[in-house]
């Protein structure tokens, strides 16, 4: 079990905002905390699940509360992370008031942990071949055209970037992809220091960082007006 913790920087002209990540990868099946005791606390919600999900949902929830841990700066005795009504993450309970955002891939789980007076949304994905020639089919002509000046080499890397930053945003509006795929149309896409960085017409709102890691994509959803730093 590998994890990493780290914070990123927004900021505007008069303010600096934390978003706090936790980026865990159990691909050697080794479980580094008190496993018992999440199941223990999500006996309910892993009820039937598979033991592969069981695993992905005990170890999100988990990361997720170490994000929330390190943004506030001390450890939580308890704390339940719940969902809403379109599946997106929250935190029961009276903590300060954070937000958090959670994605999974095939044994890589990443979370974030942020102001609620931000809005804020995640999306990780393994680059895979088999993967990518399905959501290709999914992309528009427009988001194909902005993809022909990848070169060939990291086609896979970019189709799998614009999914996560399609589903990043959809997870910050916390309708998921319940909303209308057309809404989600990529407009521009941009290289940036790190990574890339996206827009999406209809939510003009929002700027979206795309980093590659390794063979996984990671997406932010983010306010357009604040700056990475």
């Amino acid at each position: 079990m590998h994890q990493q913790i780290k914070e990123i920087i927004l900021s505007d002209s008069n303010s600096l905002y934390r978003v706090t990540s936790a980026f865990i990868n159990y691909s050697d099946n080794i479980i580094e905390f008190d496993y018992k005791k999440y199941k223990h606390i999500y006996a309910d919600e892993i009820t039937g699940m598979s033991l592969g999900r069981e695993n992905e949902y005990i170890i999100g929830r988990y990361a997720a509360q170490l994000a929330v841990e390190n943004f506030l700066h001390y450890p939580l005795k308890k704390v339940k992370i719940k969902k809403g009504i379109f599946n997106y993450p929250y935190i029961e309970g009276t903590l300060p008031a954070v937000d958090i955002s959670l994605s999974h891939t095939r044994k890589n789980v990443f979370a974030v942990a942020y102001s609620r007076e931000l809005v804020i949304g995640i999306d990780c994905e393994k680059i895979d071949v088999d993967s990518t020639s399905i959501i290709y089919t999914q992309l528009t002509d427009g988001e194909k055209k902005l993809l022909d000046a990848i070169d060939n080499e990291s086609m896979n890397a970019g189709i799998t970037a614009f999914w996560t930053m399609k589903e990043s945003l959809s997870k910050a509006i916390k309708t998921g992809l319940t909303v209308s795929i057309d809404l989600l149309e990529i407009t521009e896409v941009n290289v940036v220091h790190g990574g890339l960085e996206g827009k999406i017409g209809f939510f003009s709102q929002y700027a979206i960082r795309t980093w590659i890691v390794n063979d996984i994509c990671i997406s932010m959803a983010y306010p357009y007006m604040l700056h990475m730093l």
